[in-house]
């Protein structure tokens, strides 16, 4: 048996409904869960093969049973939802400009962790060629960001002003939270992962930092005692 503990550190969760903007999701749905670990997992560079493959293990496993508060009703433990007006993003700031720069240092985390052949080790040399010319890259764009022009056009400044929180055009949001009972709940899978992959989950969850919205931040753990579902 595989268990892990999640600990709302704020006593609340900060999350939607996937079917309603206006709700928020109870209990805390394991596919979110799931994505929390994949974002911790490239949180680091390179990606940790042992933590992957730790991850790689646990998507082949059957949905988890759940040791999670059930007494959240209508009328208990959920905050009223009103509709906040959000100043949107940087609009001019299209795309993940680092994202190609990620994608070849991870190519080369896998290649170096990859049995010894002729094959690799070329295809090794050639990946961290890739990131060479990728760090160059990312590093020309971020001076680029960083020069001052003294003598702006008019369609620079308009853009420039524009970006004032006070002048960004407002979408409305909503942040639909449950306050449960208790704060802490747990994942709980049947079957238990090999020693290795056990640590890995371990490090991987002292990771993550929240669950939903960022507000929502939790603590979780891998835990060795038993824990009786309330949902199967």
């Amino acid at each position: 048996m595989l268990c892990i503990e999640v600990e709302l550190l704020g006593g609340r969760y900060a999350a939607t409904a996937h079917n309603d903007r206006n709700r928020a999701e109870w209990p805390p749905h394991p596919a979110r869960f799931f994505s929390a670990l994949v974002a911790a997992l490239h949180d680091n560079v390179p990606v940790d093969a042992q933590e992957r493959e730790a991850l790689l293990w646990l998507e082949r496993q059957p949905p988890p049973s759940l040791d999670v508060d059930l007494d959240v009703s209508e009328n208990v433990g959920r905050r009223r939802v009103l509709d906040v007006f959000v100043p949107v993003n940087d609009v001019t700031l299209v795309g993940d400009v680092e994202r190609p720069l990620r994608d070849a240092q991870d190519a080369v985390a896998l290649l170096g962790a990859a049995p010894k052949t002729p094959e690799t080790e070329r295809d090794l040399r050639k990946a961290k060629t890739v990131v060479e010319k990728e760090e160059e890259k990312f590093a020309a764009f971020m001076a680029d960001q960083l020069l001052i022009d003294a003598d702006p056009s008019k369609k620079a400044l308009a853009t420039a002003t524009a970006l004032l929180p006070d002048r960004r055009t407002r979408q409305v949001r909503t942040f639909p939270v449950v306050v449960p009972t208790r704060s802490c709940f747990a994942f709980i899978w049947s079957q238990e992962p090999s020693p290795t992959l056990l640590t890995a989950l371990d490090c991987l969850c002292e990771r993550v930092t929240r669950l939903g919205h960022s507000s929502s931040l939790v603590r979780c753990a891998v835990i060795e005692r038993s824990i009786a579902p309330t949902l199967v």
